[in-house]
């Protein structure tokens, strides 16, 4: 069994391959930032010739830090303007955040910039209860009128968060639903993408997930695509930041559970010494 993972870093990509025998094969090669798909092919392809054919790879393995990357500008690649879709009164909750403070004795501290520009926070008339029960349906009569304010805002992908949707998502799934159908843009729900307590950490996780989606999966797809075009049949694989394989298809749509990949794949190679 032929294994072998590549690490795309924002200056350096890597290739460890194993061979039948437990023999190691690894390289680096300078990155790619802009088209980071390029030298994830050229390590591939650097990696394996001339030792072993593409078909005898049975486990490909993909670790990166290209979801950070992009969020903190290191890859040069503009982020899309995102739209945060919230419960009326909850429209700044991405921007007040909460109480504690990343230095809390800096006087002179300011807040990083939010994602999401208050001129692209929207507000929508629904309620749900903290036991589950809906106490005010979404209105797809408002939705549709969103949707056209959406359409003329500039927002390329859209996040929604509405209040109690840990517990019971419906409201945001038939928010979901319409938008997705009447714009034909990404459109992602914090029920889905995190359902977690809280709706500040709930909406900027989600807010995050969107920013990164588009260009995450594109980038995937490409690389996917690359490898079966140089013969490798093997299924490509995201280390997630658990620690954890994902599929490329759930990278593609939910990049928030890889943004930590580089690091988590530092920390489970330093386990097993």
């Amino acid at each position: 069994m032929v294994r072998l993972s590549v690490d795309v870093g924002g200056t350096f990509t890597d290739a460890v391959m194993v061979d039948d025998s437990g023999k190691l094969y690894a390289l680096k090669i300078e990155s790619t930032p802009r088209n980071p798909e390029l030298g994830f092919v050229d390590a591939v392809v650097e990696v394996i010739s001339g030792i072993v054919d593409p078909e005898q790879i049975e486990s490909l393995v993909h670790v990166g830090t290209i979801g950070s990357n992009l969020l903190l500008g290191q890859l040069g690649i503009r982020l899309p303007a995102c739209a945060l879709v919230t419960t009326k009164g909850f429209r700044d909750v991405i921007e007040i955040g909460r109480q504690n403070r990343p230095e809390l004795y800096n006087i002179n501290f300011s807040r990083p910039r939010t994602l999401v520009p208050r001129s692209l926070r929207f507000e929508m008339d629904e309620r749900v209860d903290s036991d589950g029960g809906v106490l005010v349906k979404v209105s797809k009569t408002r939705l549709r009128e969103l949707a056209r304010r959406l359409r003329n805002s500039g927002a390329e992908t859209v996040a929604i968060c509405f209040l109690n949707s840990y517990v019971n998502g419906s409201n945001e799934r038939v928010a979901e639903t319409l938008l997705k159908r009447a714009l034909h843009r990404p459109v992602y729900a914090s029920s889905d993408i995190d359902p977690e307590q809280r709706e500040y950490e709930r909406a900027s996780t989600t807010v995050v997930n969107a920013v990164l989606a588009p260009a995450v999966s594109g980038y995937l797809r490409s690389a996917g695509e690359e490898m079966r075009r140089i013969g490798i049949t093997a299924e490509l694989y995201v280390l997630g930041s658990s620690g954890g394989l994902l599929d490329i298809a759930e990278v593609g749509r939910r990049p928030i559970l890889a943004v930590e990949s580089g690091p988590a794949a530092g920390v489970v190679a330093a386990s097993e010494v």
